[in-house]
């Protein structure tokens, strides 16, 4: 990765870009640094990887969330100092501590993640929120992991190293060296103590398989959680759609029925005007008879019977 201090603010830039964007824009990058005459820079952009999603979930994670992922790094460097005092003192209590806050730091942080990519792709498989939760468990038990995660430069998702945190340890624990292993402010062998080292590091892988079985447990109970809410979503939005076709057609039947009303309106008073009109006529056929009928008596001579 390119290391020029006036080039590092764009090429994090490019890792916070929706993957869609990243290619043509670390390639637009890498040709104006060519043009420049940066060759080397130029090359080095253009060999710089896509994120995966779930690498892009979580270096979203450290520009969104900076004190959630400050939180994560905290916890992942408590849960060493914890280890430590386990293995050297039997302080149980430290690391139980230790690892419920970083237990919470991933799982916030997996869920904040999740609505990421809710947001970026519309929905999240289970195999993506697991590389996410396993990249952000990784971060609490590798330096690299959590330099990584804090940086926001992942280019792939991480996987959590198979035992406890040994290896930020290396001059004083050092990985399947434990004969050799030397107490801090001690120049001899840690030989004095080794069944109780044993022991606490049995205590240690034990107290971590149980919190990986409640981060599972945790996990199946989110996931029927979200089926259930799923299902509850899809319900209420069949309810809806036919409650507007419902309304749609009441809509229309009120709408021809007001067209309907205009219509016996007007015939109504249509034919009311014809009433008067035909009332009218009567009265004035009437007064015809009238005026006929005198004039006839008036004509008809004295003592005709007709």
């Amino acid at each position: 990765m390119p290391r020029s201090s006036q080039l590092e603010p764009e090429v994090d830039a490019l890792y916070g870009l929706r993957p869609g964007e990243f290619v043509a824009a670390r390639d637009e990058l890498a040709r104006r640094l060519r043009r420049e005459g940066h060759r080397e820079e130029a090359d080095a952009v253009k060999a710089l990887a896509r994120p995966t999603a779930a690498a892009w979930a979580v270096n979203q994670l450290s520009r969104r969330e900076p004190e959630w992922t400050q939180a994560l790094v905290t916890a992942g460097r408590r849960m060493l100092e914890a280890h430590e005092r386990l293995l050297e003192h039997g302080d149980r209590d430290a690391w139980r501590e230790a690892s419920e806050s970083a237990r919470e730091a991933v799982e916030r942080l997996a869920q904040l993640a999740e609505q990421i990519l809710r947001e970026e792709r519309g929905s999240v498989s289970g195999v993506l929120r697991d590389q996410v939760r396993e990249t952000l468990q990784a971060a609490t038990l590798d330096a690299g992991a959590r330099e990584a995660v804090a940086a926001g430069r992942l280019t792939r998702e991480l996987r959590p190293p198979g035992g406890l945190p040994l290896g930020e340890r290396a001059g004083r624990f050092a990985p399947g060296g434990g004969d050799q292993a030397v107490h801090p402010g001690s120049d001899r062998p840690a030989r004095s103590r080794p069944a109780a080292r044993a022991g606490a590091d049995r205590e240690a892988r034990a107290a971590r398989r149980a919190a990986e079985r409640e981060a599972r447990a945790a996990l199946r109970r989110a996931e029927r959680e979200r089926t259930a809410a799923q299902v509850a979503v899809e319900r209420a939005d069949q309810a809806l759609a036919r409650a507007e076709r419902a309304r749609a057609l009441a809509a229309e039947a009120l709408a021809e029925a007001r067209q309907l009303e205009q219509e016996r309106i007007a015939e109504l008073e249509a034919a009311e005007r014809a009433r008067e009109e035909a009332a009218r006529a009567l009265e004035e056929r009437e007064r015809a008879v009238a005026e006929a009928r005198a004039a006839f008596e008036q004509a008809r001579e004295p003592g005709d019977s007709r």
